[in-house]
């Protein structure tokens, strides 16, 4: 948001008005935040999460004239779930969201997971148990169902929208600690004494240095100030209401 001012000052843009509303607000507080603003610019910079932007266009819904053309962080980007029955009331509002690519390999390699199998992973065990709500253990209680370890991944699944910016950080600094190694180790294998303690500082150095493809094949790179170069996607929210008449 700092950045933000700056560059609006920068680019002449007045910023008449800021309200800071928590995460999920009440109907209350989103409709006083909202006849504060009236009667200002109709334009509106949202940085806030999906559940906030939600509810802002909850509040415009029941109150028309309080209507504000917003302009939304990645928080709410494409997200379906935001304006789900509010579509009217998002319309002309202008989203950002950082460019993240499905990932079918995920996929591929997660519905292969298995607690049988998966024995590197800790709390994958914890996990299943939570996400099928059974258990491992035969004394855990009445009503508890035993798990097989047979129970599909894929049901209720969906990618998270910004996997691949996960995916793509793992392996910034698995670069970055192999670049370590090699250039403190030299060709021996495994971790030598010159490595410990571990220089966070001299990490911190090798992994703004890295550059490398990801995956989905995006160019991961950080610039002088230690900044990644995103690429992002702008989204304009249309609504279209037709009649369907079948003959």
């Amino acid at each position: 948001m700092a950045a933000f001012r700056e560059e609006a000052a920068r680019g002449g843009v007045c910023v008449a008005r800021e309200e800071a509303l928590r995460a999920a607000p009440g109907p209350r507080e989103v409709e006083a935040a909202l006849r504060r603003l009236n009667g200002g610019p109709r334009v509106a910079v949202c940085w806030c999460e999906g559940r906030t932007a939600r509810a802002l266009l909850d509040s415009m819904a029941r109150e028309p004239y309080l209507r504000l053309n917003l302009i939304a962080s990645d928080g709410w980007a494409d997200r379906r779930d935001v304006v789900d029955g509010l579509e009217p009331h998002a319309r002309g509002a202008l989203t950002l969201r950082i460019r993240s690519p499905y990932l079918h390999d995920f996929d591929d390699y997660y519905r292969t997971l298995s607690p049988h199998t998966n024995t590197r992973n800790p709390w994958f065990r914890e996990f299943w148990e939570q996400k099928f709500k059974c258990s491992f253990k035969e004394s855990s209680g009445q009503g508890v169902r035993l798990c097989s370890g047979s129970e599909s991944l894929m049901q209720n699944y969906t990618q998270e929208p910004k996997l691949a910016l996960v995916v793509r950080g793992v392996y910034a600094l698995a670069h970055a600690l192999h670049d370590m190694r090699q250039a403190t180790c030299g060709a021996r294998r495994g971790l030598c004494a010159a490595l410990l303690p571990f220089n966070v500082s001299q990490y911190q150095r090798h992994l703004q240095r890295v550059r490398f493809r990801a995956p989905d094949g995006a160019l991961v790179a950080f610039d002088d100030h230690g900044d990644p170069l995103p690429e992002y996607d702008a989204f304009f929210t249309l609504y279209l209401c037709i009649h369907l008449l079948i003959i």
